[in-house]
Parts: C-alpha cells; sequence; structure tokens
C-alpha cells in the first residue's frame, strides 16, 4: 500500500522545488517540500486510506490555513490533486535506493528523519529535532556505496560531510549513532467466509485419509 505514495516528487507549480512523503505508520506519512531552490522546508502530515486508494494531505499549516485537507490519488506519473494538479514521482534506479525511508534518531527522539531518493545517486534528507519543532533538510550523495549526508547547514557548520551505511537496523553514523528505520507491519487480510470452510473442508479430508 505504502509504495505508490512513497518517494521524491516534482511540482509543476514550484519547478525549483521538491516533495517527498515516507510512510511514518501504517496509515500516516509525513509530507515534505521547499517550493525554491535552496527554499525553507516545510512538513504536514499524510493520511492514507485503507484500501491505499488516496492519500489525504492536510495544507494547512503551510498556507496558514488557505488550503485545508486535499485528496491526492495515485497515477501513472506519480499522484493527481482535485484541482488537475499532478506531483511527478522520481522513477529512475538509484543507487540510493536502500537508504530511502523514515527513520528514528535516539539524540532526538521526538523528532523523526526521511530520505528519499531524487537522482541516480542523490537523495533529499530531511528532519525535525523535536516534537513539532522547525525541519531541515540537506542532500545526500553515494560515494563508493555509502550515502554520504552533508550536515553543515544543520549544524551551522559544526559537522560537516558524514558517510552513512545501510545495517540491519538502519542507517550507521562514523561516530557510531544509528538511525532507525520504520518499517510498516504487514497485516494479514481476514480469511473471507468462503476459504474458511475451504480450509476446514481440507482439514476433514486429510483426517479421513490419515484415518
Amino acid at each position: 500500500m505504502a509504495c505508490k505514495f512513497e518517494g521524491s516528487f516534482s511540482d509543476p507549480n514550484h519547478p525549483d522545488g521538491w516533495r517527498t512523503i515516507m510512510m511514518s505508520g501504517p496509515e500516516t506519512a509525513i509530507v515534505a517540500g521547499t517550493d525554491s531552490e535552496g527554499g525553507d522546508v516545510w512538513w504536514t502530515d499524510g493520511k492514507v486510506c485503507p484500501e491505499g486508494t488516496y492519500i489525504m494531505i492536510d495544507f494547512s499549516k503551510k498556507t496558514g490555513g488557505k488550503v485545508g485537507e486535499l485528496k491526492a490519488e495515485p497515477v501513472e506519473a506519480g499522484i493527481l490533486f482535485p484541482d488537475g494538479n499532478t506531483w511527478t514521482k522520481y522513477s529512475e534506479e538509484s543507487s540510493a535506493a536502500a537508504f530511502a525511508g523514515k527513520y528514528a534518531d535516539e539524540h532526538h527522539p521526538d523528532g523523526w528523519r526521511t530520505i528519499a531518493v531524487s537522482g541516480p545517486e542523490e537523495a533529499i534528507v530531511a528532519g525535525v529535532d523535536e516534537e513539532g519543532g522547525d525541519a531541515w533538510w540537506t542532500k545526500g550523495t553515494m560515494i563508493d556505496g555509502k550515502l554520504n549526508i552533508d550536515f553543515t547547514k544543520k549544524s551551522g557548520g559544526a559537522v560537516g560531510l558524514l558517510a552513512t551505511e545501510v545495517v540491519e537496523t538502519g542507517i550507521s553514523f562514523p561516530d557510531g549513532n544509528v538511525w532507525e528505520k520504520y518499517v510498516a507491519e504487514v497485516k494479514e487480510e481476514p480469511k473471507r467466509k468462503c476459504d474458511v470452510v475451504k480450509d476446514l473442508g481440507k482439514q476433514l479430508t486429510e483426517k479421513c485419509i490419515v484415518a
């Protein structure tokens, strides 16, 4: 269900910006973006319907209340909004694909981090350090199998480029810190009555054969 919405997108209304969507729960998502090159990042919440046929994105915070929740549906190019606008999804192969996802950082337990592929060897990295806090963003570039994330702007120059690598629970940094990756739980579909009857019939048949 989540895969059709997750990723990085371009918005024709803001050609120099970007948008990312990453699942943060079974039916919730974090939506982030910028409207201009190097601009401030905004973020909001998204809700995916149980059937996975659409996502509701709340633009209230971004627009100062002028636009509320909008329903977006998956289409071949990306996701389509009611006004006809389409966010086009980046869908080419990328060496950064293994790093894509939503993460938790133990140094900032009330915040979040997301990584979305944005090019053949590039990714957009965004996050907040505390609940409801301002978002930050930066870029990551693949070098020798590692995603090098530039923290210069976030840290005011105190930290520069850090090489990260994929580990079992998420991604690991040179200092030993690990961003733990959110992994969606796969829910088993409830069995229909006819399936239960078939299973029961099969069990009875097997018992008769054994007998």
